[in-house]
């Protein structure tokens, strides 16, 4: 868990590991964290396989504008859904699920380390 946590440059350090609690984030939730409108998430929200996210085109596009504007925090806040998206969780492609989705607002609300969470991920792709 150390040389995984020294990989990733994310040590515990006091957080708490992410654990998934088994509910999904609402889209008002998201849309306030990313600076999004939730008619816009709304929008992007797609089916895949029974999965349920947000389109990354969706997401990237509001980037683009946010960047265009220097709206920088909250761009930051949606490259970072971005990289745990199809970096870290990459599920369905074209897609940040909604489990992607909760682990990011985890990190990024309530100070939890996603290192324990890609762990799993990596322990269960090489299964």
């Amino acid at each position: 868990m150390e040389e995984f946590e020294e990989i990733l440059g994310c040590p515990l350090g006091g957080r708490k590991p992410y654990h998934f609690s088994g509910f999904y984030p609402s889209l008002a939730r998201i849309s306030k964290i990313v600076k999004v409108l939730t008619q816009e998430l709304d929008r992007g929200k797609q089916v895949e396989n029974g999965v349920v996210g947000v389109l990354r085109k969706c997401l990237e596009a509001k980037a683009r504008v946010l960047a265009s504007q220097g709206e920088w925090a909250p761009f930051m806040d949606i490259l970072a859904l971005l990289i745990f998206g199809v970096v870290l969780f990459p599920n369905v492609d074209g897609l940040v699920d909604r489990t992607t989705i909760d682990a990011f607002l985890a990190f990024y609300d309530r100070k939890k380390s996603p290192v324990v969470a890609i762990l799993a991920d990596l322990y269960d792709t090489f299964d």
